[in-house]
């Protein structure tokens, strides 16, 4: 098991909710690899990031909560992945990150490719 999100940041482990034992956080690289974008928005989901947030030109990103487009520079990112994208025509790999609207506070996934440079840019700097 792993956990990301929220509650792992910044932690080396957290407890697990229904027997107390420590848990390491993060991503172990034999199951970061090869996982889809669709994949890894289905995790994110599980763990409650469940508003779809659209990419919105270059570097928005408008939130499927309340509608409201932002900078993409604005939104909390709380967890971000790297993910192949043989599903989207043109990508070879996507950015997919939770992230929490500045507007409404919506926790959501987005799927970031290189055809949004200033926000795909702002995600990654906000991951960092």
């Amino acid at each position: 098991m792993t956990v990301t999100g929220r509650e792992a940041a910044g932690r080396p482990a957290v407890p697990c909710p229904k027997c107390g034992t420590m848990v390491g956080a993060g991503v172990r690289p034999e199951v970061a690899e090869d996982l889809t974008a669709d994949e890894v928005q289905r995790g994110f989901q599980a763990n409650g990031y469940d508003s779809l947030v659209a990419v919105d030109g270059p570097d928005g990103l408008r939130c499927g909560t309340c509608g409201t487009t932002s900078p993409a520079a604005d939104w909390t990112v709380d967890d971000l992945r790297r993910a192949s994208t043989p599903d989207v025509e043109g990508a070879p790999e996507a950015a997919v990150a939770a992230v929490r609207c500045p507007s409404c506070g919506a926790s959501g996934v987005v799927v970031v490719d290189d055809r949004a440079p200033g926000a795909l840019a702002a995600i990654e700097d906000g991951s960092a």
